[in-house]
């Protein structure tokens, strides 16, 4: 994100209790429980994948990983970008998002309850239909 690197090492979500937080490799916050993605790691969706909570900027490959993962997802309201817009539009219209303001951001601390709360909301209907689609797929094989 295009923030003051101090801003963001001060926010109080690094104090979350009992949080892990996975940063992206270029994202220089040095906390005890912040850990950086590798900067030679290709197959960043797995990170995403295991995450309890995604939040990040409206990049559509962030957010696309964690929409078709099912992880709750709280989008950084960029509203002067317009490709961002676009996308918030789309995650908002179809219920896939939460939005949080910068203003919010500087004073959020995750808790147990706001993931579960996350969670709980997050009715992802873009699943993974690869087993659906095999199996169809035999049943036409088998039916010839």
């Amino acid at each position: 994100m295009k923030v003051d690197i101090g801003t963001l090492s001060e926010l109080a979500i690094w104090q979350s209790p009992n949080c892990k937080f996975i940063v992206s490799s270029n994202v220089n916050v040095n906390h005890p429980n912040v850990y950086r993605i590798p900067t030679n790691a290709v197959e960043t969706q797995y990170y995403v994948a295991s995450a309890d909570l995604v939040l990040t900027k409206a990049g559509w490959g962030t957010v696309s990983e964690a929409v078709c993962a099912g992880v709750p997802l709280l989008i950084t309201n960029r509203s002067s970008m317009k490709e961002d817009r676009h996308t918030i539009d789309y995650l908002v219209r179809h219920q896939l998002c939460d939005i949080i303001e910068w203003k919010e951001l500087e004073s959020l601390v995750i808790t147990p309850w706001l993931i579960e709360s996350w969670r709980r909301q997050n009715i992802n209907r873009y699943k993974n239909e690869a087993i659906h689609i095999a199996k169809e797929i035999n049943k036409k094989i088998k039916s010839k």
